[in-house]
């Protein structure tokens, strides 16, 4: 996951004093949906709609891996060498791409079509396989191998559900991507549609 702090304080000022400057116009109701949707921004939506239908994720998750993971810069690259958008590890994207039937190509795992479209199904998968959003979060950041482990273990797991997350890291991930979640699917109105429930153990 890509850390952005130092850009995010930057922005909070000046959208403060938009904010204050539409609330003196239209209302405190626009000033605060106005600030809202600076937060959290509609980008790279023909992919995400498309890719969202096809693999069955709910829009408003895909964008709320993607504000988490890079903040929607499509050239980001992490500490630890995940890559795009949706801040795949080239060894992930590769892997999926073959079970896409695509050529994986190094330049092309910055591509935003091909970026979420690999992210977005690697996030199918994980739910198909757990059942569970905030699980399949927590394997999307700290691995399949991390997370089986966790719930083989009866300190962090209770009738085959995640119930502790011993990472701070991941669990303050699965945090950000849930909050995020719930505020797109609040602004935009994202409807539930099959395989659409953004709800936890759905």
């Amino acid at each position: 996951m890509l850390r952005r702090c130092r850009g995010r304080v930057k922005i909070l000022p000046f959208a403060l004093a938009v904010t204050v400057i539409t609330a003196a116009f239209f209302g405190a109701s626009a000033a605060l949906s106005f600030i809202d949707r600076r937060l959290h921004p509609i980008r790279y939506s023909v992919y995400v709609g498309y890719y969202s239908g096809l693999y069955g994720v709910p829009e408003e998750i895909v964008y709320a891996v993607i504000l988490t993971e890079s903040r929607f810069q499509r050239d980001a690259v992490s500490r630890a060498g995940a890559c795009g958008l949706m801040q795949l590890m080239p060894a992930t994207y590769e892997a999926v791409a073959y079970e896409l039937d695509r050529i994986p190509d190094e330049i092309m795992i910055f591509d935003p079509g091909t970026n979420i479209c690999c992210g977005v199904y690697l996030l199918s998968k994980l739910y198909e396989k757990y059942g569970c959003w905030e699980t399949a979060f927590a394997a999307y950041n700290a691995g399949e191998a991390a997370v089986d482990l966790w719930l083989s273990d009866d300190r962090y797991s209770g009738s085959g559900r995640l119930t502790h997350i011993p990472y701070s890291e991941t669990a303050g991930y699965v945090k950000k991507v849930r909050c995020a979640a719930e505020s797109y699917k609040k602004i935009y109105g994202f409807g539930n549609g099959p395989g659409q429930n953004t709800g936890e153990g759905q």
